[in-house]
């Protein structure tokens, strides 16, 4: 099953994700059926037209977390404080920051676009993933297949290593905007890693569930995939980093 088959998959266990009847990627509309003013809709395939009930359109605003309280996926209410919320603003954000990585990259790195828009989709999945109770049934019904994904961020991560001088002292996060960007991704990463982390522990789960170990493996796979970004685009550019005086104590690999 290919990664496009698989956020098909999973989009469709979602509520209020509306799609042609040929499910094709293109015709994801997530605005939910309350906000669709037309009886039907019409994809880009002739015959393919999805009949709905008229419903009054709905605003974009709500009022209802104006008292500092949002909904989760599975239904509960709770603060926008909360460590769930502060994984999954996390979460949120390096997806932003990885949209703007995807404009600045070197012409030579434009293969690395592709992989990036699928892991902004993984993303979203993992979104989901936290936006949902670690109690509720619908936890369950989430089962994206990240170990895949973590095995092709490890086939890029070699990629470009091997193209890459070997790793003697620590860098400085600079060079070229694309390497720069690159390494505001990681450090966004890791504290989504953190946060995640954080939010199950406080959950006081006996074990974390096996799709969330997944999450902090294809996480932690993440970073490190966004450190090499960084270090190969500025290698394709032939822009130096500038290097700390002191040298690395280990073998330079990350954990």
């Amino acid at each position: 099953m290919t990664l496009k088959q698989e956020n098909t998959q999973f989009m469709e266990s979602i509520p209020s994700i509306l799609y042609c009847k040929s499910k094709c990627s293109g015709c994801f509309d997530t605005v939910g059926f309350s906000q669709l003013e037309d009886s039907s809709i019409k994809t880009e395939h002739d015959n393919n037209v999805i009949p709905l009930k008229p419903k009054k359109s709905r605003k974009v605003y709500t009022g209802k977390g104006d008292l500092g309280k949002c909904n989760l996926l599975s239904g509960e209410r709770i603060m926008k404080d909360a460590d769930q919320v502060e994984a999954g603003g996390d979460v949120d954000e390096l997806n932003s920051v990885l949209g703007l990585l995807v404009n600045v990259l070197p012409r030579k790195a434009s293969w690395l676009s592709i992989e990036i828009e699928e892991i902004q989709e993984s993303l979203f999945q993992i979104g989901a993933l936290i936006s949902t109770d670690p109690n509720s049934s619908l936890l369950n019904r989430l089962k994206p297949a990240f170990r895949e994904q973590v095995r092709s961020l490890e086939e890029s991560i070699d990629f470009m290593d091997q193209q890459l001088p070997e790793l003697k002292k620590f860098i400085v996060p600079g060079g070229h905007i694309s390497a720069a960007q690159a390494n505001v991704a990681r450090s966004v990463c890791r504290r989504a890693e953190r946060h995640v982390i954080k939010h199950f522990k406080n959950d006081k789960l006996k074990e974390l569930p096996e799709v969330m170990r997944n999450v902090l493996a294809y996480l932690n796979r993440l970073s490190d995939f966004l450190f090499v970004v960084g270090r190969y685009c500025n290698f394709l550019v032939h822009s130096v980093w500038d290097t700390t005086d002191q040298p690395i104590p280990f073998s330079g690999k990350a954990v």
